[in-house]
């Protein structure tokens, strides 16, 4: 399995600078990194210029490390300008050296009075993903979308919009994460079952489902059916990584897996993602 660092190498390279935070990453494990840039703006906020991704890139090179995808928190439901962002992100990916450009699609509810409906929301979001990966297909960039937020979310959400942008572009993909899939109270084997050739990039992150709250410290999130997530340390939580796991392995997934988790920095999250990895490995490998 090759690893990368999701959750808070932006951080590490914000306080450390990007040759450190590679070496950090490196030393708790991981082959490689995925880059993530929450800017919906046209100026990416943690790669200061294209020669700077350049640079980025030679550095990578150097430490031996690949960067697996390079990833953008974003919502382009009435946003033309995200749109725009997106088309310097991608150049920023492509000088990186990364294959595949992941953003999410949506940020809107799905509930409230004047909420969107879901065919609104496609309608808008479409066309803007198509023109992104329309923009991505010269440079070599493959555009995926994650099970993410209320519209684009479960077997279905997520199914109705991507064979929607198949049947246009060439160069798009599925990011599997297994922890998001909770949100529409599904499981993560469904959900890999459902989009399984299409899969590129997985994330893995863990969630504990109840029906009420408890008093454990942390984040509480509510699902689409009113169950509560919070995120707790790998195997302790309801999601079936072992079932996802193993179709990935039977299917000849050689793709990267990124550790995406809600627990605390800097040194007991490393320390976590190092028994994350052992956890996981032992489960792909049995």
């Amino acid at each position: 399995m090759k690893f990368t660092m999701y959750t808070y190498f932006d951080k590490l390279v914000r306080e450390n600078g990007f040759r450190e935070a590679l070496r950090i990453a490196k030393s708790a494990g991981f082959s490689g990194i995925e880059m993530v840039d929450g800017s919906i703006t046209p100026d990416p906020k943690l790669i200061p210029s294209l020669d700077a991704a350049k640079e980025y890139r030679r550095i990578l090179e150097e430490e031996g490390m690949i960067t697996s995808c390079y990833t953008v928190g974003t919502s382009l439901y009435q946003s033309p300008e995200a749109t725009e962002g997106l088309k310097v992100h991608a150049e920023y990916a492509a000088a990186l050296g990364a294959k595949y450009l992941h953003h999410t699609l949506c940020f809107a509810s799905a509930k409230g009075e004047n909420a969107p409906t879901y065919d609104e929301v496609l309608a808008d979001v479409l066309p803007r993903a198509i023109e992104v990966a329309n923009y991505c297909k010269p440079l070599g960039i493959t555009c995926i979308y994650e099970d993410q937020g209320s519209f684009f979310n479960g077997v279905e959400g997520f199914g109705k919009f991507f064979r929607a942008i198949k049947a246009e572009c060439d160069n798009v993909g599925v990011c599997g994460d297994f922890g998001n899939i909770l949100f529409a109270d599904e499981g993560a084997p469904e959900f890999i079952e459902a989009f399984l050739p299409d899969i590129k990039n997985v994330h893995l992150k863990e969630y504990l489902m109840r029906s009420e709250k408890d008093e454990r410290p942390g984040r509480w999130h509510t699902t689409q059916k009113g169950h509560y997530l919070i995120g707790v340390p790998t195997g302790e939580g309801s999601v079936d990584f072992a079932t996802g796991l193993r179709m990935l392995k039977e299917a000849g997934y050689h793709g990267c897996f990124s550790l995406e988790q809600e627990l605390a920095f800097p040194e007991p999250f490393l320390s976590d993602c190092k028994l994350a990895m052992g956890y996981f490995e032992k489960l792909f490998n049995r």
